[in-house]
């Protein structure tokens, strides 16, 4: 998980924030994306989900300290795994 990719994208107005936080490995593969696209619908938290892999969840409105704050644990995780 070294060298690990957080790339991010906020457009923030006064009624709303749109977002996509993607993180990745330093191959750009995704681990785990959070967005607000409105392509799932299905979602009951739309526009609010997020990508782990091939699925598709539900997820609670996110900001970027609430990000840093899961990439923190997935990272501190896979570290203490390589132990």
């Amino acid at each position: 998980m070294d060298n690990s990719i957080l790339d991010f994208l906020e457009l923030v107005t006064s009624k709303e924030i749109d977002y996509r936080y993607q993180f990745m490995t330093d191959q750009q593969q995704m681990i785990k994306r959070w967005d607000t696209a409105p392509h799932h619908p299905h979602i009951p938290t739309h526009p609010y989900h997020v990508h782990e892999g091939e699925e598709v969840k539900s997820s609670q409105k996110m900001n970027f300290v609430k990000v840093l704050e899961a990439v923190s644990e997935i990272v501190i995780d896979h570290l203490m795994k390589e132990k």
